[in-house]
């Protein structure tokens, strides 16, 4: 990996950030009150382009699905080393792997499931698989299909598929060699690993449930993890936080124990890793640039998606925010 190779593409960068929306304004479509006044103001951003002519609630998506495809293919086209950009894009690729799997054991077409990611051929992969052409898909794949098979449990696809992910984007930020990467990566597996744990203990769900939940690669070993699950929420939470470099996790522990609510432990889980990702600015030129902004426009979608959905359903502005992710400008 070569900084000298982005020089040009973080300049490019820079300006995509400029476009990028402001937390004020983030909360100005919270107030909206309305979809129609919020698709008003969305339209004085960057955003108006995509919005032209929209005639249903699922235009909008299709929109910001469009947006999206547009940016990933754009920075992918920028990046001298696509493993760069593969870190975030390989979330899609196995969304499409899960879609493929399960279209194949309920006999369904799921087209309508499937993310368009620039360089996935995913009707190739479905026609191998149509074909039992195993020596042709991955591994992983066949490995979710026979699993399947033999125990029936679909929810094992995922859990399958989940380490196939995980494994597969540690390696490469392993091989690029590069520490934002490397943490992104393993405070995301930590993160998964501690919303596992205290999950499977809300719900109630035996000991056994946690075979084959684990995510190595992270600072949590696995020992720590299978030990903590007789311990309540919190404690789990404050024990993992002990293990966990940053303070994320103890402060998640405060927030379970106020609200009670998993979901405010995901929104400081993932505005921390916003956070570090944040650190990538000071960079003046190298993949981190490209990395951060493309995150930092993944998130700002869901953002919108999140308000927009909520207008429409009626949901009061200070709920809204209350489920806001952080921005990264």
């Amino acid at each position: 990996m070569d900084r000298q190779d982005y020089i040009y593409a973080s300049a490019r960068i820079r300006v995509f950030e400029k476009k990028l929306l402001k937390k004020e304004q983030l909360l100005r479509l919270v107030q909206a009150g309305s979809e129609e006044t919020f698709l008003h103001y969305l339209q004085e951003t960057d955003y108006g382009k995509d919005l032209m002519n929209l005639q249903r609630a699922e235009d909008f998506h299709e929109a910001m699905d469009k947006n999206w495809q547009y940016n990933l293919s754009e920075v992918l086209e920028m990046s001298k080393d696509p493993e760069v950009i593969e870190l975030i894009s390989a979330k899609y690729v196995f969304h499409n792997y899960k879609v493929l799997v399960k279209e194949k054991i309920l006999h369904q077409d799921l087209s309508a499931l499937y993310i368009l990611v620039p360089g996935m051929d995913i009707d190739g992969l479905r026609n191998k698989l149509s074909r039992e052409e195993k020596s042709e898909v991955p591994g992983f794949i066949n490995e979710a299909l026979d699993d399947y098979e033999k125990n029936h449990d679909a929810q094992r696809i995922d859990l399958i598929l989940d380490r196939a992910y995980y494994e597969e984007i540690l390696k490469k930020a392993l091989e690029l060699g590069d520490s934002l990467f490397i943490d992104f990566v393993q405070y995301n597996l930590d993160f998964s690993n501690a919303k596992a744990l205290v999950r499977l203990k809300a719900q109630g769900l035996d000991y056994e449930a946690l075979e084959g939940v684990f995510l190595p690669g992270g600072h949590i070993d696995e020992e720590s993890f299978k030990r903590l699950y007789k311990e309540e929420p919190g404690v789990i939470l404050e024990s993992l936080g002990r293990l966990d470099p940053g303070s994320t996790l103890k402060k998640a522990k405060l927030a379970y124990e106020s609200t009670g609510s998993l979901a405010s432990v995901e929104r400081i889980m993932e505005d921390a890793i916003m956070n570090l990702i944040r650190e990538g600015r000071r960079v003046t030129y190298g993949p981190e640039v490209l990395f951060g902004y493309l995150l930092a426009k993944e998130k700002e979608i869901m953002n919108l998606r999140m308000i927009y959905t909520s207008l429409v359903a009626g949901i009061a502005p200070a709920k809204i925010e209350e489920r806001l992710r952080d921005s990264y400008v």
